[in-house]
């Protein structure tokens, strides 16, 4: 069963679940470990089959890091136990207690190669027929007691530091001591923009004593246990709560939790334009597409907000060119669509905010830099961010291939994850048949931890971005934290973001922008003035996006009417 990216199709509706009994498995002492999984009804009137498929954490793709799949018919048992087995041959999964056909494939060449390595075990539910993902859970297999402990500990640290919010503010008003929030997300991990503001946002709550909870549809296994899944959050909302909801692709829960019977806030990260990923993965770029769809239940939210202007105005644009179809629809087929009338479309746009995110830069002086393996001694080069197509990472290579004809020494350093297998391997190409001599000076980071990434910034001589699709870049306001000057290609949320600071390019000559790079570095005064714009391009940001707007549209929310 082969698996590039942690995505989801389904459910349809939020009925076809399970529940996993465990949030992680200790086979660092034992060799047998069990998992309890529990369906709801509406699983079995359905045709599914459950795969289990166990991966090296370090590398879960197929076939390199893929240990093996056990696949299994469902029965009429709600509940399925399932045996994870390890001996000196590898791995095994058996499923206990149940009649149902099953099939499996080891890879023998990695499987007996365990050692103290983790392992990703990923629970996944399909539809016999189309083969559908309808569930889509993920939990890691410790093999080691001592990464146990350090995992353990690293959730604590993230969620229970409340350090990195002492600069936010208090709210003003007194906070309901019944009403409790719910922050959503269809992802949650701290390596993307999206869950660090999911995270920051839960500590100013959880700072202010606010009772507050993170669900998501799939979480890091990591934060397994801290994160609940989205499907509880159903039968847990009381009406005086407020859910939070942070939107920017497909979420399978999104139409049911926008009917909850409470307060809700939605937040526009905006959704990345289909195009981008759709010769990468196009399951990705479905759920693109099937996102702009689910904006049709936009009235059901009491608060709407986005992250820029630029992502207020996208989702405004958006909104209005579907509205018009969706009126058509619900005409042609008499359903409740009805309700997105002109005049209620114009009320809706009219009422959407900006709130930036929560900008806590104060994190990195309790953040230890830590040592990075790269080399060169000439100067560095760096981006930060998810190695996505909407990125651009391409045109930092041919940027940097002009670069490295001025300076010879200098390297490229890309910092962040992997979105995209293919876009990846893409890459890999690049650099071996076009940019094959700037392979020793090109340096991808990926798993680095906070304080590797606080000396990648230390170190480095200047950010570069290409990216042509944003909504609000956190990692320039980091660069400007760390006084490094900034060279970007000026799309509308950069430009919003640098205001008239760093230095932007309207047209992507690459021989232009490594010329002016060059040139930048090397003159003292003409790095002072891009530098002292960008410090001052800072202190607007921090000030603007110190929890300010947060508390307002909170207590907009909560005393809105009342007042």
């Amino acid at each position: 069963m082969e698996q590039k990216e942690k995505l989801i199709q389904g459910p349809s509706t939020a009925l076809t679940v399970l529940s996993i009994d465990k949030n992680y498995l200790d086979l660092s002492e034992k060799k047998v470990g069990e998992l309890t999984l529990r369906a709801s009804p509406g699983v079995l009137e359905k045709n599914y089959f459950l795969v289990i498929d166990i991966y090296f954490a370090e590398n879960h793709v197929h076939p390199e890091g893929h240990l093996g799949w056990w696949r299994f018919e469902l029965g009429e048992s709600l509940e399925i136990r399932v045996l994870i087995n390890k001996n000196d041959k590898g791995i095994r999964v058996r499923f206990l207690d149940s009649e149902g056909k099953r099939d499996s494939w080891v890879n023998r060449d990695i499987n007996s190669r365990l050692e103290d390595q983790t392992l990703y075990l990923h629970v996944v539910l399909r539809d016999s027929s189309s083969e559908a993902i309808a569930f889509d859970e993920a939990l890691y297999v410790y093999n080691s007691k001592e990464v146990l402990k350090n995992v353990l500990r690293r959730q604590e640290s993230v969620l229970g530091d409340l350090s990195a919010a002492k600069d936010t503010r208090f709210p003003w008003f007194c906070w309901p001591r019944e009403t409790h929030v719910h922050i959503v997300t269809v992802d949650f991990s701290i390596d993307d923009g999206i869950g660090n503001f999911v995270l920051d946002l839960y500590r100013l709550l959880k700072r202010s004593n606010v009772p507050c909870s993170i669900h998501a549809s799939r979480v890091d296994p990591m934060f397994r246990g801290v994160v609940k899944p989205s499907h509880c959050l159903l039968g847990a909302v009381k009406p005086h709560d407020i859910v939070f909801i942070n939107f920017s692709i497909y979420d399978p829960y999104f139409e049911a939790i926008s009917s909850l019977k409470c307060k809700k806030v939605l937040y526009y990260h905006n959704v990345t334009p289909a195009g981008f990923s759709q010769v990468y993965n196009a399951e990705h770029s479905l759920l693109c597409k099937k996102a702009l769809d689910q904006l049709r239940y936009l009235d059901r939210f009491t608060t709407i907000v986005a992250n820029s202007k630029f992502s207020a105005d996208q989702l405004v644009k958006c909104y209005g060119e579907l509205a018009d179809r969706w009126r058509q629809e619900s005409i042609d087929s008499g359903s409740a669509f009805e309700r997105v009338t002109p005049a209620l479309s114009e009320r809706l746009l009219e009422n959407i905010s900006v709130c930036p995110p929560l900008i806590q830069l104060n994190k990195w002086d309790y953040i230890e830099s830590e040592d990075v393996d790269f080399v060169g001694e000439g100067e560095k080069l760096l981006y930060v961010g998810r190695i996505a197509p909407h990125k651009k990472i391409e045109d930092l290579l041919a940027i940097f291939n002009e670069y490295h004809k001025l300076e010879s020494g200098s390297c490229l350093l890309i910092a962040g994850q992997v979105l995209f297998q293919d876009y990846a391997a893409y890459l890999g190409y690049l650099l071996e048949k076009k940019y094959s001599h700037l392979a020793a000076n090109v340096h991808f980071l990926r798993n680095i931890s906070d304080g590797q990434l606080k000396t990648v910034y230390e170190r480095c001589s200047a950010f570069v971005l290409m990216s042509e699709h944003e909504g609000f870049c956190l990692p320039l306001v980091e660069a400007m934290y760390f006084n490094k000057p900034i060279f970007a290609y000026r799309q509308p949320a950069i430009r919003e973001t640098l205001g008239q600071s760093g230095r932007q390019f309207h047209e992507k000559n690459f021989v232009v922008v490594a010329e002016d790079i060059y040139q930048v570095l090397r003159d003292e005064s003409a790095l002072d003035r891009v530098i002292s714009g960008q410090r001052k391009r800072l202190h607007e940001i921090a000030k603007s996006a110190d929890g300010t707007s947060v508390w307002q549209l909170l207590e907009d929310e909560l005393f809105g009417q009342m007042r």
